[in-house]
């Protein structure tokens, strides 16, 4: 077997990939932008450059890279389509070209409102740019007829970079007496990073093309999981509920994006890590104790109803 290629290795999800493909004995070349990299790349460079300077055979390519903020492709769309379609496309069909498997990262944001939980078979109706170039891409790669992969997650989270995990950074805000708005009417499924890095060791040696969504198991709103994180650090008045429409983002989401996980258990042998046991990282992260109790089994977090009702 070839070694991996992670490009976007610099960034919050590739760094952690790069990191944990390396633990489990996989060969990784990482491209990017950054420090200690094995190779410099940005999108707006050519491909073919990157390819021949690869050290050793690649037989898969993690794609990790581009504009990763929601609001940003909403208010700079040419831009970020630039970026994000038509110089990943050009990555891609490179990729391909040479014989490499794409495991592109997708999003759940590429559905809008509708039945839940979105299966990775339910129509895409994506409601803000960030979202539709996330389809565009997914299309392209289907429409070429050639391997590859897209794995769909929702609102990473990785403790073990406390600088750019949100969790992490909330538990801060609410030490801090900072105040945090969240949204009470708006439904996520969290993905911990360490769970695509499970998800794509399981992929490696299965060839073929894969479809695969990676979320957590406890269905959550944005207000009842800022509740709890601000609770477990001791300053659960810090949050704020809201509705979603009142945070102004330049960027619409849905209020349910919520994705089915059944394939990842079922047909990958991928358990999700329990939202309790990614809650204790962030708060040791945040400088905090473990937050008390056992690892709790699959369930629906609610705002409490006092708080829910400010």
């Amino acid at each position: 077997m070839g070694a991996i290629l992670i490009a976007g290795a610099g960034g919050f999800v590739g760094a952690r990939l790069a990191a944990d493909l390396r633990a489990a004995g996989i060969p990784v070349v990482t491209a990017g932008r950054g420090h200690g990299l094995d190779l410099c790349f940005d999108l707006h460079d050519e491909p073919g450059r990157l390819l021949r300077a690869l050290p050793r055979p690649v037989d898969d390519a993690v794609v990790a890279c581009g504009i990763a903020s929601v609001d940003a492709c909403s208010r700079e769309p040419a831009r970020a389509r630039l970026v994000n379609v038509e110089r990943t496309r050009i990555l891609l069909a490179a990729l391909l070209e040479h014989g490499i498997r794409p495991i592109f990262l997708s999003s759940d944001l590429v559905f809008g409102d509708g039945a839940l939980p979105h299966r990775e078979g339910a129509p895409r109706r994506p409601l803000c740019a960030y979202g539709r170039f996330k389809a565009e891409i997914e299309d392209f790669l289907w429409r070429t007829g050639r391997p590859a992969v897209v794995i769909r997650a929702a609102k990473l989270v990785n403790p073990a970079d406390p600088t750019r995990c949100p969790l992490v950074t909330l538990a801060r805000r609410a030490r801090a007496g900072l105040p945090v708005r969240a949204a009470r009417d708006q439904w996520i499924t969290p993905t911990f990073c360490g769970d695509l890095s499970r998800l794509i060791r399981t992929l490696l040696p299965r060839p073929g093309s894969h479809l695969v969504h990676v979320a957590g198991d406890t269905p959550t709103t944005r207000f009842a999981l800022a509740h709890l994180v601000a609770g477990r650090a001791g300053h659960p008045e810090a949050v704020r509920g809201c509705g979603l429409a009142e945070l102004r983002l330049p960027a619409e989401r849905p209020r349910n994006a919520r994705l089915d996980n059944r394939r990842l258990r079922e047909v990958y042998g991928v358990a999700p890590t329990a939202l309790g046991e990614l809650l204790r990282s962030a708060l040791e992260a945040a400088g905090g104790s473990r937050i008390p109790g056992p690892r709790g089994r699959a369930r629906t977090l609610r705002p409490p109803p006092a708080a829910a009702a400010g």
